[in-house]
């Protein structure tokens, strides 16, 4: 027990609750913790063209017209070898960055990449 706490098991040594107490169940924690929380309708996503869907055949064959072996093609996209592999064996689907950045290639070539 603290001096100055007379028993009061809530209190810490400071006279503050004690930070066990300050999330239990049945107290209110701060809205945002101190960070300000925005939300507004981000418009500037909406304007991009939805990306299309690659085939895993046709990443082969963009691989191979732009004469880059596995090892070689992955680091444009920021992943790696296995993984471009496992989407020409079917077993993974690009999505996200590497969907757009494949679709890049296809339309510019992996010069604009680098």
């Amino acid at each position: 027990m603290y001096p100055g706490n007379a028993g009061d098991q809530t209190r810490g040594w400071n006279g503050r609750p004690a930070s066990r107490d300050k999330y239990r169940p049945g107290t209110t924690p701060p809205k945002s913790f101190g960070v300000p929380v925005h939300r507004e309708n981000h418009t500037a996503n909406r304007d991009l063209d939805p990306l299309d869907a690659i085939e895993a055949g046709f990443i082969k064959k963009l691989r191979l017209r732009c004469k880059a072996s596995q090892a070689s093609f992955a680091p444009y996209l920021n992943t790696s070898p296995t993984t471009v592999q496992k989407w020409e064996q079917r077993k993974k689907q690009p999505n996200g960055p590497s969907l757009k950045l494949l679709n890049i290639v296809d339309e510019k070539g992996l010069d604009a990449l680098g």
